[in-house]
């Protein structure tokens, strides 16, 4: 699909383990709750990367 996940302060450097572990886990809490977030907010990040400072970029 073309896309990476890349820390939102630094679209250069990738998340550590822990930030991706904390991703995953946040997906699963929050679910399809989550993607709504991505309508509402400008840079259309979901609540899951709000949370662990994540971004997705289309390479």
């Amino acid at each position: 699909m073309n896309i990476r996940i890349r820390r939102s302060s630094n679209d250069s450097k990738k998340l550590n383990i822990l930030r991706s572990v904390s991703r995953f886990v946040s997906k699963l809490i929050f679910g399809w709750i989550s993607y709504i977030t991505i309508f509402k907010n400008p840079r259309k990040r979901a609540i899951h990367d709000l949370i662990t400072g994540a971004t997705t970029i289309e390479v």
